[in-house]
């Protein structure tokens, strides 16, 4: 009997202990969110396989990992004719196309002097003759053989402007066109002086080949510009979606905003998505995967493209990625890991950079 007693207060004090340290793992605070005690390291390493992970854990400044969950969000709309106002007031334009079958209108304009806008209320794109000579002097993906944006200084400064004076003129631009509400951003900006451009410029003809007489006669101070690319944060961290519904790669050109500003002005604006996210509404509790259950699950489930080959994990950021549903996006947080896949030919080692999607509560390979 008193054998079955102690048992039975045993059991109590157990699940005593059970209960307090489920309250620890994750309960709702007052604002809906997570008070979840799990803590992510500076640095990951593991070895499964033929994954290899020393990675650096990157979640952003100031991101409370307990209260970050899954969100609802809308696309950001702006209006047609502010933006045309705005952009396109003082250009001598016509109407090029027009198709107006859709939920909103879908317009471009083309200037005298190479000026071009095309709108749809939600994605944007307008550019100056300028930026066309600024875009024969830049290649944007890393993975391009001719990437030459480390040859610029990032977040430098010119003489005629602040680079964060720039940043905000952009930010106002996006209110003064229609967009409701207010939207933050982590900005990589570029100092592009005339020097480098001129040392950077390539045109290329309808057969491929160098074409000079498309260059500019000439450089000078006054074409010193920035060049903006803007990726908005919710909660605090960046949000990762396909960038044209296409693009899946982390390249500062898939930013959701990118602009050059030069010291006569605004001479690109290029808008892929916004979104609109109802922040009185509490985020959904999610539940982290600990990172040695997700290495592990990425091992089992991730397949390597080339067989035989071996994967490094260098790197894991923290995003929240948004997703379309049925009516509207979800937002959710995932892993975006920058790998590299290791092989051997002739004897000869080769590195193929890779990226991979994790949804951080799952273990899910997204992409």
């Amino acid at each position: 009997m008193k054998k079955r007693v102690f048992a039975l207060i045993l059991s109590i004090l157990w699940g005593i202990i059970g209960l307090n340290g489920c309250a620890d793992k994750g309960t709702a605070d007052d604002r809906g969110g997570i008070s979840e005690s799990i803590q992510f390291p500076e640095y990951f390493e593991k070895s499964c396989d033929k994954f290899h992970f020393q990675a650096d854990v990157v979640i952003a400044d100031g991101v409370d990992v307990s209260q970050v969950g899954r969100r609802r969000a809308e696309r950001a709309c702006y209006d047609n004719n502010k933006a045309y106002e705005q952009l396109f007031g003082n250009v001598e334009a016509d109407l090029k196309y027009r198709d107006g079958s859709g939920r909103l209108p879908y317009e471009v304009y083309g200037g005298t002097n190479y000026e071009m806008l095309s709108m749809d209320g939600w994605n944007l794109n307008f550019s100056l003759r300028f930026a066309s000579d600024i875009h024969r002097c830049t290649h944007l993906e890393k993975r391009d053989p001719e990437y030459n944006m480390d040859r610029y200084q990032q977040n430098g400064e010119l003489d005629f402007m602040r680079p964060s004076d720039g940043e905000q003129e952009i930010v106002s631009i996006l209110a003064d066109i229609g967009f409701e509400g207010e939207f933050d951003f982590f900005t990589t900006v570029y100092a592009m002086n005339y020097q480098t451009l001129a040392q950077e410029e390539h045109a290329v003809g309808i057969e491929g080949n160098e074409d000079r007489s498309r260059y500019k006669e000439v450089w000078t101070e006054a074409d010193n510009c920035y060049y903006y690319f803007m990726r908005q944060k919710v909660d605090g961290l960046p949000v990762y979606y396909l960038y044209g519904d296409v693009f899946k790669e982390l390249d500062v050109c898939n930013s959701g905003v990118n602009g050059i500003y030069s010291k006569d002005g605004l001479q690109s604006l290029v808008i892929d998505k916004l979104f609109v996210v109802d922040t009185s509404e509490a985020p959904e509790a999610v539940s982290f995967m600990p990172l040695e259950e997700l290495a592990q699950k990425i091992t089992e489930e991730y397949r390597i493209p080339v067989y035989g080959a071996s994967v490094e994990v260098h790197r894991m950021e923290l995003y929240l990625m948004a997703k379309e549903g049925w009516k509207a996006y979800e937002l959710f947080p995932v892993w975006i890991l920058s790998m590299e896949q290791i092989e051997t030919k002739n004897g000869e080692e080769i590195r193929t950079p890779l990226q991979a999607v994790i949804d951080a509560e799952t273990g899910k390979i997204i992409s």
